[in-house]
This record gives C-alpha cells, structure tokens and sequence, in this order.
C-alpha cells in the first residue's frame, strides 16, 4: 500500500518482461515453454508460457492467465502515475495550511498540470474497468467486467464518470459552448483559493482548484476529487496484491 500524504504517495511495483526462449519467435503451443514472463526484484520469478500466438474465438474471449501480468501491469502505470500527482498536490496542500512560503515554488500552472495528470490517469484506468468500444458481448467489453470482478468496482465507482475527463479533453469546444450561454460576469481563467468564491455577480470560473473540500471546477460544473483519489489507492492497493500473487487476478 502507498502511504499518502494527510493531505489527500510512491514506490512502483516489479516489472514483468517478456523473455523468449530459442528458438524465437511465435509458434502455436508445444510441449516446450517458449518463453517466460520474469518479475524482477526481490523474489524474482518466472512463468512458462507455450504459445504467443494464442488463438481464441470472440466468443469466448478470456484474458491468457500468462496475460494477466500485462493489463496489471498496464493498470499500475496509471495508478502509480495518478499517485505521484497526488503526492505533488498533497505536498503543496500542506504549506498551504501551514502557510509556508515555499508553497510559492509550485506555479498555478505547474498546479494545474498535477491535477489534470490525476484526472486523465483516473480516466484511462476506468477504460480497463469500462471499456467504450463494443457491444454487450464484445471482447472489450467482457475484458471489462472480468477486471471489475477480479478488483471488486462496482457500478458506483467514482471512476465510471467520465464528464471532468471528457470536458478537460474537449475544452475548447465546450468553452465555444459556455461563451455563448454566458456572456455577462466576472471570468476566471485559473482560479485557485481555499474556498469555491461567492459573488454578488455572475461568476465564471474556467479551471478552478479549492483546498476545502479538494474541489476542481471546469466550466462552473463542480468535481470532488477526495472520492476519485480514494478510488485510485484502492485500486491500486489490489494491483500491488496481484503482483505479490504472481501477477494473477483473484479468481472466485
């Protein structure tokens, strides 16, 4: 588990690789391994594989037990990329509170960027969990709900909500939009203060980040990241457990 700063933390786990054993290349499957997948650091191990070419109906699409370690894998670069951002923030919030200077070394924009690595990285790893191409019964979408039962997501995960993605992907088009519905008040470009400001005008504010309670507004439309956060430790945490488990799933 990653300890987290009060505010809201980072080693990352061992790297599986691909090592193929001679002769090389992909055959369909034999008696003979062709290959392993090797974990390195402390208790380093290695898995046989027989087959890269592994042939398997649409219908009847699994994820390879081998292949296990590659979408764990995958999964932890962006929880581990999300937590970094998160220790950055966290960090900043703390000399904030303590009103210490040195929270002047980390720039608004420079603020901005952690945040916004946090929601993209969030928002990708919800594609393992949610994938957006297929239908019901696709591979795709198959793939997804393994992933969920094996990391225990439910439907109420605050990473199923793609809009704060969505929007910060798609900005200058749904600012194309809010300048036309919105053309009288005051207008924050990038705003950020302890507190989501009220004025006697019409506030506008584009990007927003507010210390209480770990809001980030776009567009005037209000997103808690404290729940996203949470959700990407947990994640994270049952990742790490994979990899202790040998790279594998929890299977029931």
């Amino acid at each position: 588990s990653r300890e987290t700063p009060p505010s809201w933390s980072s080693p990352c786990g061992p790297q599986p690789r691909v090592e193929l054993l001679p002769p090389h290349g992909a055959r369909w499957a034999s008696a003979e391994p062709i290959g392993r997948i090797l974990c390195a650091g402390r208790g380093a191990r290695g898995w046989p594989f027989h087959s890269l070419c592994v042939k398997i109906m649409e219908a009847d699409f699994d994820i390879h037990p081998p292949f296990e370690a590659f979408y764990i894998e995958a999964m932890l670069w962006h929880t581990n990329s999300a937590l970094d951002a998160v220790k950055v923030v966290g960090d900043w919030i703390e000399l904030v509170v303590s009103d210490d200077e040195k929270a002047l070394d980390l720039p608004k924009e420079k603020l901005f960027e952690q945040l916004q690595l946090i929601i993209q990285h969030a928002a990708l790893l919800s594609k393992y969990l949610w994938p957006i191409r297929g239908g019901a019964n696709s591979s795709h979408q198959r793939r997804g709900k393994k992933i969920r039962n094996a990391l225990k997501t439910g439907e109420s995960s605050a990473l199923k909500c793609r809009s704060l993605r969505d929007g910060m992907e798609h900005f200058d088009e749904k600012l194309d939009k809010y300048l036309e519905e919105n053309h009288v008040g005051e207008f924050l470009p990038n705003d950020v203060r302890a507190e989501v400001p009220v004025s006697e005008v019409p506030l506008h504010i584009f990007k927003g980040f507010y210390i209480n309670p770990r809001v980030f507004v776009l567009l005037g439309n209000e997103y808690e990241l404290l729940p996203i956060v949470a959700e990407v430790e947990r994640i994270h945490d049952l990742l790490m457990g994979c990899v202790n488990a040998g790279y594998r799933f929890p299977h029931e």
